[in-house]
């Protein structure tokens, strides 16, 4: 009886202890950052490490990005920081519009999950360029020149959305602002929506954003990593609040959004592997202010600008006037 209760109890702790492992991994996984890189993307030289290969969208891709690097380095773009609510020194790269004298707006663009705006934007800022728009581009926390430990998936970063267009709105008072985002950078900017933004604010545009970090995790260790929620997704959410102070279920897009007064330009691809289509279509069904919904037919992650880009200039244009924003 006794060897059987010290087996019992080895292999309860054995089995405690490979949980407490595996969630320990899964939350560095999920949240911790990687290394810092010792120079900023806009100092690289294309292709910049890491950078997904282009594939199909090449010459567009390759062209775009060179021209974003330049006008990024070039001497009437900017360089810019605040400091986020918890103390963090946040950068950005501010980029004047081409070809008018007096621009029609700003665009606060924020990237995705351990990506970076020239990845995220290069297809698509420089057409926003030469449209008349001034583009505000951050390294969000734990990204890129950022400061930061922790990524969190829209948690914190939507308070970050919000002190970027505080400090655009003063730096900027006659002009109206857009927040951009695409993927975790989309939701950033969706969540934001609840929160209290400069009146200057006139619209959001979402690309590919998810519902919520819960749903997007659980939806990510059970059908890309192949992994049980449970227990795993719970034990691991107690190192998230103890390291990283937030917890998955602390930010909703969906619950966000319903709030919010603001004209919305929602894009998803409906061939999205990694945020599932439907999960724009829920965002869609709770936004109850003007909604410009572009499902771009085909389209993969991050690919509608690409791929539908007659469908994307459409309801931009409808979108625009929605914001009040003249030619």
């Amino acid at each position: 009886m006794k060897v059987f209760i010290i087996i019992a109890v080895s292999v309860a702790v054995l089995a405690l202890g490979a949980l407490l492992v595996g969630s320990y991994m899964l939350y560095k996984i999920a949240a911790k950052r990687e290394k810092k890189p010792d120079c900023s993307v806009w100092d690289r030289v294309l292709p910049p490490p890491g950078m997904a290969p282009m594939g199909k969208f090449e010459p567009h891709l390759s062209e775009n990005r060179a021209w974003l690097i330049s006008a990024a380095n070039a001497e009437n773009a900017e360089r810019v920081s605040i400091k986020s609510h918890d103390g963090l020194t946040l950068n950005a790269r501010i980029i004047p519009c081409v070809g008018r004298e007096k621009p029609r707006a700003v665009i606060l663009m924020m990237h995705g999950y351990r990506s970076n705006p020239l990845h995220d934007f290069g297809g698509s800022a420089r057409d926003f360029a030469e449209k008349g728009f001034i583009l505000c581009m951050p390294s969000q926390r734990a990204h890129g020149d950022s400061e930061g430990s922790h990524l969190t998936y829209g948690v914190k970063e939507r308070y970050d959305a919000v002190r970027w267009c505080r400090f655009l709105a003063d730096k900027y008072a006659h002009l109206p602002i857009i927040m951009c985002g695409i993927s975790m950078g989309s939701s950033t900017v969706l969540m934001a929506s609840g929160l209290a933004l400069p009146k200057s604010v006139v619209g959001i545009i979402a690309d590919c954003g998810y519902t919520t970090p819960a749903e997007i995790c659980k939806k990510v260790m059970t059908q890309d990593m192949h992994l049980p929620a449970f227990p795993l997704y719970y034990t691991a959410q107690i190192f998230l609040r103890l390291f990283a102070g937030y917890s998955f279920n602390d930010a909703s897009a969906v619950e966000s959004v319903s709030k919010t007064k603001l004209p919305v330009m929602l894009i998803h691809g409906t061939d999205d592997a990694f945020v599932p289509f439907e999960m724009g279509e829920r965002i869609r069904d709770s936004i109850k202010s003007p909604c410009f919904f572009v499902a771009a037919e085909g389209a993969g992650h991050g690919e509608s600008y690409l791929t539908d880009r007659e469908g994307y200039e459409k309801a931009f244009c409808k979108f625009i006037s929605a914001c009040g924003i003249s030619d």
